[in-house]
């Protein structure tokens, strides 16, 4: 009890100058938090099309989420009591599994900041006399110290949670797919996608197929390609019918009043409505001749088969094995732009090598700018080196303080913002054909991407281009400076990971970017498809999310016996990021896709992979401390790794097709008649092919409006904004 509280008098009185630049940090970004908050709280009762439209509207094969109840804090509460099985309800397995995810990430930061904070604070707080954060972390303690094996004991532990947490959930997810499947069974369970298709028409492939499967073929739609021009035509026709349909709209607006319009661009005025109505039915020509031509173009060699029970479908994976069959994206999922090519599997996987370099020497190049920001948490060191920034040091000591915690941190941030646009281009152009793979290739580019110039560059920058002068002079005290600044590099994560904590959930579920535009655009809005367009609040980017989410919890295990003072930050990050995504999800975000949770099982992955990078990080900074301790930590990273082999090759949760076990269980003859409707509605073929030209600017999987249910108004009218 004496060395604790001494200890602690010790990091108390050494933490002076570590807490200054902290709260620097944290002061800002906890107003604008608090801000945010408050904003929320104040506005979600009045505006519920902006901050609960999930409870006006429903998509397909979902169900419309329940009203939270009024009051600024009342809604928290029962927001945290859903359960999982209600969100996989309501917004699909996807969303549940995302959520289940940060669930894990927060059940084992929990227990691990109960583990490492009453046991390693003291040790490290009464080891040496450094000041600032640094008086609590590793590099506090002297090499070849006994203290060093208080951390080395504690990864076991640590690990042995991280592998407990995840196996349950993983369990847990499965189940909720099952569940789901039970629930309703999606129609393109019915559906094979085939890639090798030689016949040289439909009719001939349906024949073929049907001698091969029996009569349990039901329908075949093959793969066609009107080509680009015909995209362009059908972009100029939905154009032309929303300027008529506005133009039609505001006429009835004023009485008596003819809205006119000029005939070309220094052409005489025309009346409006008849001159828009020209020009669309015109384009609708054009369309119309080109979409006659469709029956008479030639077979692309991929082709969707719909069979009458999930049990064909099954069997006829080994039965048409000739035509490469694989089980069927769900249709809103489909990439058309790359499925209309049908790829071979060889010029596939050539492409996806091909952009994997180009991300990963984007991933290099990054590294130079990433690396420069370091120097911006030394403005004096940086004024001695760029003489132009002299003025830098008259500057007063609070100042520079506050902008030597801020601006490595925000430029960091904006650096990582600017890689998102060409990743997102890289993964669609490297021919993948399902929105759940774009996510999942997003997810794993830009979790390394950050791993690499957010955390590498950053530890070697701040650990040993801050000593290289050092190092030059006496090569031999290389490994002490080492051993000495990769823990001290733990106080800037700790401020990167609390600023994002303070910025990022509160300012995403205030929804400020858009509320503002929309308020200010509402009323410009005459058509109930320019309001719908308006009020579209997008969907989740779970490959962005989860890679973020990631990252973060990978910074925070491998320095959470380094610098343990890391993760209650690391855990108020998760927290805030919980509640904030649990919200979005559940009542504002629409559904892109529904994938059975397949993306979480590659998030877990990298979870692991983060795991890996700390007891890698442990063991290296142990025997830079000269330590014997290090040996105790070396069988963690193997057993990792081999609990990554067992989890990719036992999980099921990532197969799109069914069980085979399930296929007799999910016999319904009912969802076959469902599905018998989307076959007549072209769901398995390009939107622009079949769209309903009488009303071309809602997509058929857009979703259908409930609030005369909710709010007792005509659809699409509800007295909300």
């Amino acid at each position: 009890v004496a060395m604790t509280v001494s200890s602690f008098s010790i990091f108390i009185f050494n933490m002076a100058l570590g807490v200054g630049a902290f709260i620097s940090v944290v002061l800002p970004s906890l107003a604008v938090a608090i801000c945010m908050y408050a904003l929320f709280c104040c506005l979600r009762g009045k505006y519920v099309e902006v901050y609960e439209p999930r409870t006006l509207k429903v998509q397909r094969f979902e169900e419309a989420s329940e009203r939270l109840p009024d009051g600024y804090c009342k809604w928290l509460l029962p927001l945290l009591k859903l359960p999982l099985k209600v969100v996989s309800t309501t917004c699909g397995v996807d969303a549940a599994g995302y959520l289940a995810v940060q669930v894990t990430l927060i059940t084992i930061l929990t227990i691990a900041t109960v583990l490492c904070l009453p046991v390693l604070l003291p040790v490290y707080a009464g080891a040496g006399g450094l000041q600032g954060f640094e008086t609590i972390s590793l590099s506090n303690v002297s090499p070849a110290s006994d203290l060093l094996w208080a951390p080395a004991v504690l990864c076991w532990p640590i690990a042995g949670i991280a592998y407990a947490c995840i196996y349950r959930c993983l369990r847990k997810l499965q189940e909720l797919k099952i569940a789901g499947l039970h629930r309703s069974c999606h129609p393109r369970h019915y559906t094979l996608l085939l890639r090798n298709v030689q016949e040289p028409s439909e009719t001939a492939l349906e024949e073929r197929i049907r001698a091969a499967a029996g009569e349990h073929v039901l329908h075949v739609d093959v793969v066609k390609d009107l080509g680009k021009a015909y995209d362009k035509d059908f972009g100029k026709y939905k154009k032309a019918w929303l300027a008529w349909k506005r133009a039609e709209v505001g006429s009835h607006e004023v009485p008596d009043s003819v809205p006119m319009t000029r005939k070309g661009f220094c052409g005489p005025q025309v009346e409006a409505v008849p001159h828009l109505a020209e020009q669309r039915d015109d384009q609708r020509q054009v369309v119309e001749s080109k979409r006659s031509d469709f029956d008479d173009l030639p077979c692309r060699p991929c082709a969707f088969v719909t069979f009458t029970s999930l049990s064909a479908a099954s069997a006829a994976l080994a039965e048409l094995k000739d035509w490469a069959p694989e089980p069927a994206s769900e249709p809103r999922s489909i990439i058309w732009a790359n499925l209309k090519k049908c790829r071979k599997p060889a010029q596939l996987f050539a492409m996806r090598r091909c952009v994997g370099l180009a991300i990963a020497f984007i991933i290099i190049l990054w590294a130079i700018p990433v690396a420069a920001t370091q120097g911006l948490a030394n403005l004096d060191d940086l004024a001695k080196k760029a003489p132009f920034l002299e003025w830098v040091t008259d500057l007063p000591e609070s100042v520079k303080s506050i902008l030597q915690g801020l601006l490595p941190t925000v430029a960091l941030a904006i650096l990582n913002a600017l890689v998102l646009p060409i990743f997102t281009l890289l993964s669609v152009s490297s021919g993948l054909e399902d929105k759940q793979q774009i996510h999942k290739s997003l997810m794993r580019s830009y979790y390394w991407f950050l791993m690499v110039n957010s955390f590498f560059v950053v530890v070697i920058s701040g650990s040993v281009f801050n000593q290289l002068a050092t190092v030059l002079q006496d090569p031999s005290e290389l490994q002490e400076l080492l051993g000495r600044a990769l823990p001290q590099v733990g106080s800037f994560f700790v401020s990167f990971i609390t600023l994002r904590a303070l910025a990022t959930p509160p300012v995403a579920l205030s929804l400020v970017g858009k509320l503002i535009p929309t308020m200010l655009l509402l009323k410009f809005c005459k058509t109930d498809e320019e309001r719908a367009e308006l009020m579209d609040p997008g969907f989740h980017q779970y490959g962005v999310m989860y890679a973020e989410d990631l990252f973060v919890w990978s910074v925070v295990i491998a320095y959470a016996v380094i610098s343990p003072i890391i993760l209650p930050f690391g855990l108020l990050y998760f927290a805030l990021k919980h509640i904030t995504s649990k919200y979005l999800l559940c009542y504002v975000y629409r559904s892109e896709y529904q994938a059975g949770g397949a993306q979480a099982l590659s998030a877990f992955q990298l979870v692991l992979a983060g795991l890996l990078i700390g007891q890698l990080t442990v063991v290296c900074v142990l025997s830079i401390k000269q330590s014997l301790a290090a040996v105790l930590c070396a069988p963690l990273p193997f057993i990792t790794l081999g609990f990554m082999i067992w989890m990719a090759f036992s999980s099921t949760l990532a197969d799109q097709a069914l069980p085979a076990t399930l296929t007799a269980e999910l016999e319904d003859e009912s969802r076959l008649e469902r599905w018998h409707q989307e076959l007549r509605e072209h769901v398995l073929a390009e939107p622009a092919y079949f769209s309903d030209l009488d009303q071309p600017a809602m997509d058929k999987f857009f979703w259908r409006d409930i609030s005369a249910d909710v709010a007792g108004g005509e659809p699409g009218h509800a007295p909300l904004l």
